[in-house]
Formats: structure tokens, C-alpha cells, sequence
């Protein structure tokens, strides 16, 4: 098995192009290395994302899927860097960001302590919800604020969201690998441009689309994920690379349904329930 990394074209930091190289073996009774070389085939230029991006597309699930028809949230998420001006005693600082908030953990109160005490609005002072959609000026080194930024949702609300990297060619855009904790979802469909809301929607794969926890969206293009959020908790989206998430590109998904509270009163209930049995 042959793997070479793809990046983005100048004037992108570029990286020493190098391949890797392994043996999988389904027998290990007979050993992972005979001595015989690993031939290296042809591979695609670094900056040919073509090839990947219509292997991914290609990818379907083995069987059909149950995927939910209604959605009750649709996102719109805009996937960028930007400018923090005078942050932290630098005259300018670049940041990632998602619809133009870049990420910050909070100093005191941690979100998933803040959601099962109830009190995240109160106790979370940097705390800000993601904008539906992006603002109008999508993309480029636009003002950038910082905030903890999340998305609270209802449990078993079906959430679909479309991730939308810089389109144009005058702009610095990126494959990033975008990846959501405590669930999994369905990749409908992906593109080269800008998202149609109109036309993309119709070519979704509501068939047999594969079902991940990570979404490689294209370079200058965009991706459609659609899932349940029935896991109650506090859920990070990011992107899995690390200068990307650690500079800001991710956010909190909230999935309420279960407060210290909440759990308090269930608790009591059955409690009471146990003690009229007996």
C-alpha cells in the first residue's frame, strides 16, 4: 500500500512531498515481510486533489440506508481563515474560523460542566452561537471575532449541514477533514464551487450514502452531512488538522435533553416509583 498526501497549491505553505509506504498482510502466519520491495506506482501530482475527490464520491454504503428525509436544522458553514487584529498584544494574528468566529475554550467553567449545571449561558462569559449562515462577505482576511462558539439543537433534532471552503482561485482554500464526536452521520454529497441550495440539493444520495464521523471537504469546495443528534452532551466539530483546530476552526455542538437538573428529577422519580412498589 502506496499513500502520498495532497496539499494546497502556492501561496499555501508548502510541505517536502513524501510517500508512504506499507505492507498489509491478511495471513500473519506467514509474516508482513518477505524481503520483496514495495514498487511505488505512479501517483498524482501533490496538488491533484481530482483523483481523491471523485474516489470519495464514488463511496457508497453496503447496504441502503434510513436517512432522515425532515430536517429541522440546516447549516450553512463557511470554513476560512481570518485576521484577529491587536489580539494578545499582536498587531495581527491569523486565525481559522467558521462563520467567521474562531474558537476559544472558556477560562473558568468547562461547557460540558456549564450544560449539566444548566447554567452555560450564565457561566460561559465568551460564549456565542454559530450563525446559521455565514456572514456576506464570506471569505478572505475579514475581521475575525473569537468567542466559545457553539450550536445548541434539541435531542433527535435531524441536523444537516453543508461545509463550504473558499471557492475561488484568488483565495487560499483547503481539503480539511472535519470531524464529529459522539455521533456519526450520512455524507450526501459533495462539489467543486460554490454550494446551490437549489440545484446541489436535488443530486443528494438519500440511498445508500456512506456513514462516517469525518468529512474530507474539498479544496475550493463544499460537503453535505445529514444526522440525528441523539446523544445528549456537549459534541466537538473540528477540523482534525492540528493547526487548524488549535487556531480556531471547530465548534460546540449542544445536544440538549440531559441537565444536572433534568437527571436530578428522573433520578427522584424513579426513586419514588421504587419506593410505591414495595
Amino acid at each position: 500500500m502506496v499513500a502520498q498526501a495532497v496539499q494546497s497549491p502556492e501561496p499555501s505553505p508548502q510541505i517536502p512531498v513524501l510517500l508512504s509506504r506499507g505492507i498489509v498482510s491478511y495471513n500473519p502466519s506467514k509474516g508482513s515481510d518477505d524481503g520483496t520491495p514495495i514498487v511505488a506506482p505512479k501517483l498524482p501530482d501533490q496538488h491533484d486533489a481530482t483523483p481523491s475527490f471523485y474516489f470519495r464520491g464514488n463511496l457508497t454504503s453496503l447496504l441502503p440506508q434510513l436517512v432522515p428525509v425532515n430536517v429541522d436544522e440546516h447549516l450553512l458553514i463557511a470554513i476560512d481563515v481570518g485576521d484577529i487584529c491587536l489580539y494578545a498584544g499582536s498587531p495581527n494574528c491569523m486565525v481559522s474560523k467558521l462563520n467567521n468566529i474562531s474558537f476559544e475554550l472558556p477560562t473558568v467553567t468547562s461547557l460540558l460542566q456549564a450544560h449539566y449545571n444548566n447554567n452555560m449561558s450564565s457561566c460561559v462569559s465568551t460564549l456565542k452561537e454559530l450563525p446559521t449562515r455565514p456572514p456576506i462577505v464570506e471569505f478572505g482576511h475579514s475581521p475575525t471575532s473569537k468567542a466559545t462558539v457553539v450550536r445548541r439543537v434539541q435531542h433527535n433534532t435531524t441536523v444537516e449541514i453543508v461545509f463550504q471552503n473558499p471557492y475561488s482561485s484568488d483565495l487560499i482554500s483547503n481539503t480539511n477533514p472535519m470531524h464529529l464526536h459522539g455521533h456519526d452521520f450520512f455524507i450526501l454529497r459533495q462539489g467543486l464551487g460554490r454550494y446551490d441550495e437549489v440545484t446541489d440539493v436535488q443530486a443528494y444520495n438519500l440511498v445508500d450514502p456512506p456513514l462516517r464521523n469525518t468529512a474530507l471537504v474539498p479544496i475550493y469546495g463544499w460537503m453535505a452531512i445529514r444526522f440525528v443528534a441523539n446523544n445528549t452532551g456537549v459534541w466537538f466539530l473540528h477540523c482534525h488538522m492540528e493547526k487548524h483546530v488549535s487556531s480556531g476552526m471547530a465548534l460546540a455542538l449542544v445536544v440538549n435533553g440531559h441537565t444536572l437538573e433534568t437527571d436530578s428529577s428522573a433520578a427522584s422519580g424513579r426513586l419514588s416509583k421504587l419506593r410505591l412498589s414495595k
